[in-house]
């Protein structure tokens, strides 16, 4: 009997013990990044420029892909942990995630890439424009901030970010423009055809020395030819005509604009 009472005892002791833990389980909430997000990024941004710093200082710092890897993979780091981490506010994981992501697409050019190429300082540009945009956001954002030691290469970044958040604007206004545009297309004899369409500027800028392409393509979307158009000048809600000259008929027509000043 005793000893029955005793393995009663010992399981009720058991039961008790399993069911307090599963209770401290379920109370446990997941650790956030949310509180310590911004200063994880900052420390990345410090390390790559402690690495630029001291290349530099050694006399090391060329334009090659090894320093460009090394000074890239310093602040990627850091952020690594980041990637994967949980975020209670789910625009600031987004946002997180675009800037580490940007810095990721820098790695990813030099790894493909070579800085004795001509067409690595177009890509590399753009990828560092886009690193400054979504930089800017979580200054913005989520008052990001850096060491009073890195203060003027972090605002230099920052105020390149602005430039490149109002160029992507004006870009993607210019080219919003041409959605839903039908383009008339009347055939001028011997193989020579006019495309022309009204536009509107619905954006907010005034665009000027406007110039773009318009891909000519058949009905199986194959890119037969090319033909070009421009206006000087394009207001804030003015309408405009564009003039095209192309050999085909084409059953599409896609708008990429070439060059145009803003402002």
């Amino acid at each position: 009997m005793k000893k029955r009472l005793a393995a009663l005892f010992t399981c009720l002791v058991i039961l008790v013990a399993l069911a307090a833990c599963s209770s401290n389980s379920k109370s446990e909430e997941p650790k956030y990044a949310d509180d310590t997000a911004m200063e994880t990024i900052a420390k990345g941004f410090e390390a790559r420029a402690d690495v630029i710093d001291e290349l530099e200082q050694n006399g090391e710092y060329d334009q090659t892909s090894k320093v460009y890897k090394k000074f890239i993979k310093a602040e990627l780091d850091v952020d690594k942990d980041l990637k994967d981490a949980k975020f209670k506010d789910s625009k600031m994981q987004e946002d997180v995630l675009s800037y580490i992501n940007s810095v990721q697409a820098q790695l990813d050019i030099v790894e493909n890439n070579s800085p004795s190429n001509d067409s690595f300082y177009l890509e590399w540009q753009d990828a560092y424009d886009k690193r400054a945009a979504a930089l800017k956001v979580l200054v913005d954002n989520y008052d990001l901030s850096v060491s009073d030691k890195y203060k003027d290469d972090f605002d230099e970044l920052i105020a390149n970010g602005a430039a490149a958040t109002k160029k992507n604007e004006q870009d993607e206004g210019l080219i919003n423009n041409f959605n839903n545009v039908t383009w008339d297309i009347s055939d001028d004899g011997w193989g020579n055809y006019t495309y022309s369409a009204v536009v509107e500027n619905t954006t907010k800028y005034n665009y000027s020395n406007v110039s773009i392409t318009l891909g000519l393509y058949d009905a199986d979307g194959v890119r037969q030819d090319e033909a070009y158009a421009d206006v000087n000048s394009w207001g804030p809600g003015e309408k405009v005509r564009f003039e095209a000259y192309g050999s085909v008929d084409a059953q599409s027509v896609k708008v990429e604009p070439t060059y145009y000043e803003a402002k």
